[in-house]
């Protein structure tokens, strides 16, 4: 619902900032002291402008609906996907006790009692590294988007739930995630208000 409406926020503004258009270019033209006269001795060939910018979205156009079959087609296929990896994942969890000792038993089965053993250590120290990774940068994602609601609700900054949120998510990705929810973030803030937006940079920085 919060996605939502940002969505629609955003749409009023930039309809907003439309309407507003004239009024912003007469503004410009008086603070610069742009005249008619000023304006005609430029001499901007505005139908061959207009020409030029109609001809280039003509050629875009012509290129995405050309390629509009590949990327629903792509879509379609990575969506598949993703559905037989997730029922093919919860199978394995599932039976994951059963996969454990049939492995067990084939590494035994292969290997001498020695490599077998140390096989086995190997697995289990690497079971606890990625387990204790997982649910570290679990915590630290949670923590960072708790951090951010509470403290974009006490600065009355918009989108607080929204931005926390997508931080949280971000920050699962290491290194450069939570920049990504960083920079979604400020581009939504700047919608509203550009200078709560520079605060919230400054603050996601701290």
């Amino acid at each position: 619902p919060e996605l939502a409406q940002t969505l629609q926020t955003l749409v009023a503004q930039l309809q907003q900032l439309y309407a507003r258009l004239p009024q912003i270019l007469e503004d410009l033209s008086v603070r610069f002291n742009l005249t008619e006269e000023t304006v005609q001795s430029l001499q901007i060939e505005w139908s061959q402008i207009s020409e030029t910018v109609i001809k280039t979205a003509q050629s875009l156009a012509a290129g995405i609906i050309s390629s509009s079959t590949n990327v629903i087609s792509g879509v379609v296929n990575a969506v598949t996907q993703f559905i037989l990896a997730f029922i093919f994942c919860i199978y394995i969890l599932f039976s994951k006790e059963k996969l454990g000792r049939a492995c067990k038993k084939l590494i035994y089965a292969v290997f001498k009692e020695k490599q077998a053993d140390d096989i086995i250590s190997i697995l289990h120290m690497t079971n606890r590294t990625f387990t204790s990774f997982l649910s570290g940068q679990c915590l630290e994602a949670v923590i960072l988007g708790s951090l951010f609601i509470v403290a974009m609700t006490l600065f009355r900054m918009p989108y607080a739930l929204l931005v926390g949120v997508l931080i949280m998510v971000t920050a699962l990705v290491p290194i450069v995630g939570a920049f990504i929810g960083c920079i979604v973030g400020a581009f939504l803030i700047l919608m509203v208000n550009p200078v709560q937006a520079v605060w919230f940079v400054v603050m996601f920085l701290i």
